[in-house]
This record gives C-alpha cells, structure tokens and sequence, in this order.
C-alpha cells in the first residue's frame, strides 16, 4: 500500500501510519457509525479498497451473533479451557446476556471460586479487536473508571482480567432490562389501563433522576460518559435503574488515547458540543468544542423525551441529518408529542435540551433537583430563556435566512427586537410571573390578590384583585405581599417579593396548604390583637402607631444550619459564605458545615434566600409587627421572657474583641461559633408561650422592607454581640438589602449576627 494510494490530511497523523494502525484507527473511528453508512464513511477517510475491505471484515466477526463462549467461531479455542468449555477463567457462563455491544459480548455468568457463588455480567472483548490496541487501552481504561465511581446506580465492577487471551470485567449483574424496553413496557401497560399516566410518568422521571443523580457523582470525580443512551441504562425488577458502559467516558486527569478516539459517541444521543466537536475534527480545527458534564445532561434530556414522548426528538432519516437537527434545530414540545405530559415536566425537558449551554441546566445535580422536585410537588427551579432571547437566538441561527428575506425585512425585525429590548429593561415595570406547582387542583376560582408593603411604615397596604393564576403581573419597585387561594376559604399560598429596579423579572411558584385547626409542628398559634406599636419620641418605621395582627403562627425557633442544609441540598442553592470557609481544604464529600453547629442559628443569608427557604417550606417571613408582637406578647412585656435580665444570660464578646472583630470576617466566623446556642436551648430566657432566643443568640430578619434610594431590610432582636441591658426587642434596626462588590456586581447583603425564623398566616384575608 502506497502512501499516495491514502488521504493523509484525514488521518489525523504526522507521519503517516503504517497500514495496521490505520485500520485499527479505521475501525475505531467508524465505531459510532450506523452500519448501512459505515462503508460510505471508511471510503471517505480512505480509498485504498484493501484497507476497507479489511476494515469492513472487522465488522462483519464483530457483528456475528455467538451463541455463547465455547460455540463462538470468533474465540480462539486455546483461549479457553480445554476440560469444561462452559467454563472460562474461573467463571461458569450459564446465558448469552447480549451481542450488541461495540467492544465486547456480555454473559450471565457465575463465580465458582466462591463459597457462596453470585451471579455476575461477564463482558468479554471480542478476540478480533485483540488486534487494536486503543480497544485494548479503552476496555482497560473502563475497569478503571467504573473502579473509581462508588455510587448505587453506577453498576460497579467486581474484577478485570488482561492475561493471555480476552480480556474480560466481571460486573454486577442486573436482573431486568434496558430503559427503552422498561418504558416501552410502562406504556403498554398504560395503554392496557393497567397504570395510568401520571404513575407512567413518575417512573420515568424517577429513573432518569437516579440516573442525573449517578452522572452527578461521575462528574465530581472528573468523568465524563460521552455514552448516555437508553441501552446504557439498566432497571432492575424492583424499578431501580442504573447507568452502565463506561467504555468511552473520558476522565479529566487522563490524556484522550488518539485524536480519533477523543469525540466518540452514539450520534442519535449525542450532545450539540459532540457534534461540533465532530465536524471541527474532520476540518483538523484546533478550535474544538468542551465536552463536560453538560454534554451527558443533554444526552440524558434526549433519553428523558424519547422516553415521555414515545419518540426521538433529533432522529431523521439518515446519520448526517440527525447531526444537523442536533446542531441546530429545535425539537417541539414533549407536550406535542403526548398533550398529558404536565406543563412543568416540559420545561424540565426544554431547560435540559438547550443548545445554548449558558442556558442548559449547568450541572446534571441540577437536573436531579428539577426532576425531584416535581415528583414532590413543589416549584422547580429552571427557568426557561425570555421572549427576547430567543428572538435573537432565532436571528443568529437563521443568518442566511434573514438576509436573503431583505435588508429591509432584516432591519424592521432589528427595529422590532430593539424596542422590545428597551421596553424590557427601561421600563418603570418588572414582569413577575406567579403560578402554582402542578399538584395543587386549582380552578378558575384561584385567584390572586397583591398588597403593597409601605416603605413609611412597612404595613401591608389594600390586597387588589390580580386576576387568576397562573399570572404575569407588572410591578413597581418596592415590597409586596402575594396571596394567592382557590375559592374564598379553600387552600391558599403566600409569599413575599421585593422588586429592587425597573426590569429585573421573576418568576414565582407557589406551595398551597390549607387552613389548619391547629399550629404545624414546631411553631406556636398568636391569636389576632391589636396592640401600640412603636414609640412617640420616634419617626419613620418606629413612629408610635396603632397595630392589628391577624390570627398567624410563628416558628418557635430560629431556623438552624442542617435545617437550612436540606433546603440547599434540595434546590442547589448557593452556600452562606461560612459554610465555605469551613469546607476549604476538606474533601467535594464533606458536609456543608461543621456538624458541632448543626443545631446552631444559620445566618449569613440575604433576604431573598431566606424568603426562597420560607416558600419552599410553605410559609413566609414574619413582619416586623408580628415578630414583635409575639416576643413581647401583645406589647406588654420588655423582654420575651418578662422584665430585667436573667443572671444565667449567655456571654458575649468582650468589649474589645467587639472593637477589633466586627469588620473583621475570620474573627465573625470564629466568634459566632463560640457565642451562638442551639436554636432550642436557654429556655430560661424563652417567652411564656414558647418562643426561644427572642433577645439572644443573633438578631432576626423579617418580612418588612423600604424599598427607596437607599433599600433596607429590618432586623429585630439581639444578637451574640450585644447585651440585653442595651438593646431590647422592640427596637428596629435597619441594613442594606443588597451589596455592590467592586466589579460592580450586586448581591443579597448578609450578616455573621443576622439569622431568621418563619411565619404563616392562618387564615388569611384578600
């Protein structure tokens, strides 16, 4: 074979190689190809006929279905023993398990060294890819990567063998059948009425968040499948799934064994940065897209709506045109496909399908979160890209379009786009869109009514009729309370909102409850009062006036750090800052916090999250006058526990770490560790009704806020750094809602001594 007879450019190669590794390379490249394409490809990589048709042969004793070990023409009968032939290395193979894997035939097999055998998967490489060593490295390299990963949807590896012969990997055996064929069953028995469609619906999204779940940890050790696809995943008879075949994950601290080997995948499944990454190959571009954890995320929302939908959302006729629809087309809907398929499980589907990975759920835990979250009930968590966006999206993609509609065409939809941008953001509005988590049976009775808070004297000023949910609503800059209830005395929802400028949109799900005959656990009833409120020698907020409270309850303690834990484990919501501190340095499993605090008050939170905690347990934060008109039972005492101070009152800094420390950030961890209490602790110092910590451990945010030039948020009672003999409850203090860092970027505003508990109305009136 002459080298004139090849296309090097191709190749991939500097100096050209040598015949056998070009088929061996061949024959990986072509790996991913379908098979009625596979000839078409190799002849254009290559057009000398001997090397493709020996390449093609490859294939063809790759592709012969053996019906076992012993009767396999393609193995070397002196690899196998010569006494037992059912038997190989140890291993008595009882079925042919599967044929249809690129690097390997698996069997069910069991370990006869064992006192107590178990049955194993036996995968063993087929003795004809002996030939290539990147099939070699790349059989070795999945044994070590699956070895790695210790997780229970991850099918772990028993043993790997390379001696004289196959090598093989005894895998944990899984007794069910592949995800296409456990949907395909869901739906029979769904059309048989023997399962309805929301139980369809619930194990499917069950099994694909075990699996976003597994892809989580993978992607914490720096794997990378590249491989996501319903054959790869495995659902036992207990409904449990697994994600299987490491054979081309890519591990983030080894080298990619060949430029050929770098970007293989299965091209129905493959992520847009695949296929790009693909093509910027085969033009030898050194600009080369990233392949991450995004990369699976996309895959696994491919195996998510072919799953709901009943079909594939990328599949045409042909490998190249499915490529192109992965590039650059726009499934429609899941809900297109199957109009049962709830609206939020949709978007779940949209968010993890998305081209644009600033768009896409960034990490597969965020997918794990949206999809739990909706087989809980409650709100999720992505958001789908605005109007605008997508306009513009729409123009890039279409270039060519644009221009050959006409220059004039193009520069009318620009005129169009513009002022919709202008609108959106120099408007004296922001957009808040509020809905409900699909679980709650809404009707058209489920209205919405919005009440503005005072920025004077931070009262909840007349509820107006919004109108029914779901809702788009405009709002003003300021603070405002959402109520939102399914007839006039049916279930109902409320929240807070504070709209800092012009422009900035929300969106807002709500948890509904309905009214309750007794407290929930861990928070005391108030019945309604009316009660004096504030001072006469004090304006603004503190301005002496007369207050009425209707009936609410009030948690009974601050809420601690592993309560606040479960809520950022569910939602991936950011850390408090301290929480990082005490995790640099240790290993990714470490807890978020050191547990000695767990019962401890967090703090460090910035209204809106605290706000995004309170929703998300289906309560609010109190307001100032509720807050205080508990902690001092309707006005009438000094302190929560009565007058004068306890002699058992908890230490606080001294005076002069007080001086040095309050700007000092390592000194505020430090301290706040040694001074705070757990959240039920001290019950000296709590109120006659039940209430701990009114006028100690750390001061309390609540629901009140002055949205003016200069916003800020309320905060009553003492914290761990002052004394009580100075500083009583019903004072207010006020600080920044938000911080501007020195980029110029703005962030919630947060305290060491600020923490918060929660509030829910008990019947609340529009």
């Amino acid at each position: 074979m002459s080298s004139e007879s090849l296309d090097w450019r191709l190749l991939y190669q500097n100096p050209p190689m040598n015949p056998d590794d070009l088929i061996n390379h061949l024959f990986d490249e072509a790996h991913g190809i379908p098979r009625e394409e596979r000839e078409a490809f190799l002849r254009s990589r290559c057009d000398d006929e001997v090397v493709v048709r020996r390449v093609l042969g490859l294939f063809a004793g790759a592709e012969s279905p053996p019906s076992g070990l012993a009767d396999s023409p393609t193995v070397p009968m002196a690899w196998l023993p010569d006494t037992n032939p059912s038997q190989f290395d140890g291993f008595r193979i009882i079925r042919l398990i599967s044929d249809k894997g690129g690097m390997g035939v698996v069997y069910l097999a069991e370990e006869e060294e064992l006192r107590r055998p178990r049955q194993i998967a036996l995968k063993v490489i087929r003795p004809e890819l002996m030939l290539s060593g990147e099939i070699r490295e790349r059989f070795r390299r999945e044994a070590a990567t699956v070895a790695r990963l210790d997780h229970p949807a991850i099918v772990p590896v028993y043993r790997y063998s390379e001696r004289e012969g196959p090598q093989f990997i005894a895998m944990k055996y899984i007794d069910g059948q592949t995800f296409g064929e456990y949907c395909g069953e869901l739906s029979r028995m769904q059309d048989r009425r023997e399962m309805s469609e929301s139980e369809r619906e619930r194990r499917i999204v069950g099994g694909v968040q075990r699996i976003a779940e597994a892809l989580n940890h993978a992607h914490g050790l720096q794997v990378v499948h590249r491989d996501v696809k319903p054959t790869n995943i495995l659902v036992d008879r207990e409904g449990n799934a697994y994600l299987s075949d490491f054979g081309i994950a890519k591990v983030a601290d080894e080298p990619a064994l060949t430029a050929t080997m770098q970007n293989p995948h299965t091209p129905d499944y493959a992520s847009p940065e695949q296929v790009r990454r693909a093509d910027a190959q085969a033009a030898r571009d050194s600009a080369q897209a990233e392949i991450d954890g995004q990369s699976d995320v996309f895959s696994l929302g491919v195996v998510l709506y072919e799953a709901l939908g009943g079909t594939h959302p990328f599949r045409a006729r042909d490998a190249n045109q499915t490529r192109e629809a992965i590039r650059s087309l726009d499934p429609p809907g899941v809900r297109k496909r199957r109009r049962e398929i709830p609206r939020r499980l949709e978007q779940i589907v949209r968010i993890a399908l998305e081209k644009d990975r600033r768009f896409r759920y960034p990490t597969a835990a965020h997918l794990a979160t949206d999809l739990g979250c909706w087989l809980r009930g409650e709100p999720i968590f992505g958001r789908e890209i605005s109007r605008a966006r997508k306009c513009l999206r729409w123009i890039h993609r279409n270039r060519g379009r644009a221009i050959a509609g006409g220059f004039g065409a193009f520069v009318i939809a620009s005129a169009v786009l513009a002022s919709l941008l202008v609108m959106q953001h120099r408007g004296s509005t922001a957009a808040v869109d509020v809905s409900a988590v699909e679980s709650t049976p809404l009707d058209a009775r489920t209205a919405l009514w919005i009440a503005r808070v005072s920025p004077t004297t931070a009262k909840l000023e007349v509820f107006k009729d919004a109108g029914v949910l779901p809702r788009r609503v405009r709002l003003k800059p300021g603070a405002y309370r959402l109520l939102a209830r399914v007839g006039t005395d049916g279930a109902f929802a409320e929240t807070s909102v504070v709209i800092m400028r012009p422009g900035e949109d929300q969106a807002v799900e709500l948890i509904f409850t309905k009214p309750q005959p007794n407290p929930s656990p861990g928070m005391i009833r108030f019945k309604q009062g009316t009660y004096e409120f504030g001072s006469v020698d004090r304006k603004s907020l503190q301005a002496a006036s007369e207050v009425t409270v209707e009936e609410f309850d009030l948690d009974e303690a601050e809420v601690s750090n592993a309560e606040y834990d479960e809520f950022v484990r569910a939602t991936v919501r950011a850390l408090p800052g301290y929480w990082k501190a005490w995790r640099e340095g240790k290993p990714a499993d470490a807890p978020h916090f050191d547990p000695a605090l767990a019962d401890h008050p967090v703090v460090d939170v910035s209204w809106n999250d605290a706000v995004a905690y309170a929703r998300w347990r289906g309560k609010r934060l109190p307001t100032m006058f509720e807050w205080d008109y508990a902690m001092r039972g309707g006005g009438k005492r000094t302190y929560p526990w009565g007058e004068g101070v306890p002699r058992s009152f908890p230490a606080v800094p001294c005076e002069d770490m007080q001086r040095g420390g309050l700007s000092n950030r390592p000194f505020l961890i430090m301290a706040y560790a040694k001074y705070t209490h757990p959240v039920r602790s001290h019950s000296e110092l709590a109120s006659p009704e039940g209430l701990y910590h009114g006028a100690s451990n750390v001061r309390e945010m609540v629901e009140s806020v002055s949205v003016s030039e200069t916003t800020v948020r309320v905060v009553l009672g003492a914290g761990w750094t002052q004394l009580p003999q100075v500083y009583t409850p019903n004072e207010i203090v006020t600080l920044p809602f938000e911080s501007v860092l020195g980029d110029g970027k703005r962030i919630g505003a947060t305290s060491m001594t600020v923490g918060f508990r929660c509030a829910k109305s008990v019947d609340p009136k529009q």
